[in-house]
């Protein structure tokens, strides 16, 4: 099987758990790394939540920034702001996180109504001010979780148009990436079933 590296992390195969929210939690991620996956990504974490002191949401965040306990923790994040996305990249980080995924892909309305997950694809040159932003808050590897198609374009119009190009130039790792068009309605029992191609972009 062939290898894949993540910045200077050695992966022992490039099976990866795709991140999930409402399934992906620490102990999903445990069950899929014992049983042999190369990499398992938290559920999506929103950034400014993880700065909100005794609310809800933040409770929410901090329970999906817990490491599983095998293997390398990987914190997915979220959000449309930079200054955000840089402190959620400094509070995963300082959680444990081993990798930081940024969540360019999610095409669930309450996510993409607020200018995030597969939003991003609409404007890259907005998504490379995030991109940027959480690369140079964090000193742990940097991966992009992409849903080109979702973001409402042509997978030519967005992948040869810059998101690959650009994340590397800003110091990203991998790109990870759904080609298939979602799925209507999109639940926990279809998402498994997403073809994912993984790209060391530097």
């Amino acid at each position: 099987m062939q290898s894949i590296s993540i910045g200077k992390i050695a992966l022992p195969n490039p099976v990866f758990l795709a991140p999930m929210s409402g399934v992906t939690d620490a102990p999903f991620r445990r069950q899929a790394a014992t049983l042999g996956a190369g990499l398992v990504i938290s559920e999506m974490t929103a950034c400014a939540a993880l700065a909100e002191d005794g609310h809800k949401r933040a409770h929410i965040a901090q329970q999906r920034l817990k490491n599983h306990g095998a293997g390398l923790h990987v914190v997915q994040i979220a959000g449309c702001e930079a200054y955000w996305m840089g402190e959620g990249a400094r509070i995963a980080e300082s959680s444990g996180a081993d990798i930081i995924d940024i969540n360019m892909g999610c095409p669930a309305k309450h996510v993409t109504n607020g200018a995030s997950g597969s939003a991003l694809m609409r404007d890259l040159d907005h998504a490379l001010t995030l991109i940027d932003a959480v690369v140079q808050a964090a000193t742990v590897p940097v991966t992009l979780n992409a849903w080109p198609t979702a973001g409402g374009l042509p997978v030519h119009d967005t992948m040869a148009g810059g998101a690959v190009a650009g994340p590397e130039s800003l110091g990203a790792s991998t790109l990870t990436c759904a080609p298939l068009p979602p799925p209507e309605p999109l639940c926990p029992i279809v998402a498994p079933r997403r073809s994912v191609i993984a790209a060391e972009v530097n």
